[in-house]
């Protein structure tokens, strides 16, 4: 229903029917479901676009990114499911033909023992020693082997999951990253500019009118509201000062940006951080963004110090709380989406992440990416 109200472009109408698909799509563990709350999410951020609400269709398409990072790693798990069955079908099979060779083995033992009967004591307890301990030599080799390759089994299939779950977030991220990029180049590239050169020819008006015209001035004045509020809304998106200079002024201004009489967030920097490539610029700028983030959220912190270090061609950033820390030990794949978003984000510049934290003590989290240096 709502796709076709927005192929007739009855885009009010479309936004209603979709508002009111959401309170039916509440059971997010039945995939057919979470498939239509992600379409929903998804129709919503074309309606709020056309409908010229960028801050909420912006809203709605990450909500439709993290709806579909939900779905694939269910389907993911589903197919590992099926996996794994299969595995212990094999396994079952396999424990089936050893109790059949060992049952056979033990009747060959068995006429062999009667075969022999007529031989003398010492020569018969001596044949039999030998062969049982031979016997008990073959059961555990066997034994060892067969864990051995039910060891390896399992790996691989760890291996497999752990790397389907880094392909669906690495090709989420990469995805989200690409639309920021284009939405915030189409603000100030396209939409900044028509809005620039209104207030020019408005300018020019004023300017030949013999006499004075408030719609002029208010025009002006909407128009640069409206200016500022794209310029917010491109920098919200991607940070401006850090595609004109670099991660380290951007960290600077992320620190004053989210500092307040509650918390206080430092950047430490022992030398300049020269530029390096762009996507790995906003990607180290966003996964510190999100640790800060994490602190405001959960660390109860007053202060917070991000330390900058530059080793060779290897980047080092340390975010370091005085909150009330964690037990580390309990960190998963299923600790939550944002911390999986962290670690796929490093995973895809090819970095490392450790994490320390001790019960009112703090948290450290420290960070190291290889970087190529322009």
């Amino acid at each position: 229903m709502s796709a076709s109200q927005i192929y007739q472009e009855k885009f009010e109408k479309a936004k209603q029917t979709c508002l009111g698909f959401i309170p039916l799509l509440k059971d997010t563990s039945n995939i057919k479901i979470l498939r239509y709350k992600e379409v929903n999410a998804s129709n919503l951020a074309l309606i709020y676009g056309s409908l010229n609400n960028l801050a909420k269709s912006i809203d709605y398409l990450e909500e439709s990114h993290l709806l579909n990072l939900v779905y694939l790693e269910k389907t993911s798990n589903r197919t590992l499911e099926e996996i794994e069955a299969k595995h212990n079908e094999d396994n079952a099979r396999q424990e089936e033909i050893v109790k059949t060779k060992i049952e056979i083995e033990r009747r060959e033992k068995e006429e062999l023992w009667f075969g022999i009967a007529g031989l003398s004591g010492l020569s018969l307890l001596l044949f039999g020693t030998v062969v049982f301990r031979n016997s008990k030599l073959k059961a555990r080799n066997l034994s060892l082997i067969l864990i051995q390759k039910e060891y390896n089994q399992q790996q691989e299939l760890q291996k497999l999951k752990e790397l389907s779950q880094n392909k669906v977030l690495n090709a989420t991220l990469e995805g989200r990253l690409k639309e920021r990029k284009y939405i915030a180049q189409t603000l100030h590239d396209s939409v900044s500019s028509l809005l620039s050169s209104a207030n020019m020819h408005l300018q020019v008006a004023k300017k030949k009118s013999t006499i004075p015209i408030d719609e002029l001035e208010k025009s002006q004045r909407i128009i640069g509201e409206a200016s500022e509020k794209v310029r917010d809304l491109s920098h919200k998106l991607i940070s401006a000062i850090l595609l004109k200079f670099g991660l380290e002024h951007a960290l600077y201004d992320l620190c004053e940006k989210y500092s307040n009489q509650e918390l206080q967030i430092e950047l430490e920097s022992d030398k300049k951080i020269p530029r390096f490539s762009q996507n790995c610029e906003i990607k180290m700028h966003n996964i510190t963004e999100e640790c800060v983030n994490n602190v405001i959220k959960h660390s109860k912190a007053t202060k917070v110090i991000i330390s900058l270090k530059l080793k060779g061609n290897d980047l080092t950033v340390q975010i370091a709380d005085n909150g009330i820390g964690f037990d580390t030990s309990k960190i998963n794949s299923d600790s939550g989406i944002g911390l999986s978003l962290i670690i796929a984000r490093i995973n895809s510049v090819g970095g490392v992440i450790k994490m320390t934290s001790d019960k009112n003590k703090g948290t450290k989290v420290f960070i190291e990416v290889p970087i190529d240096l322009i």
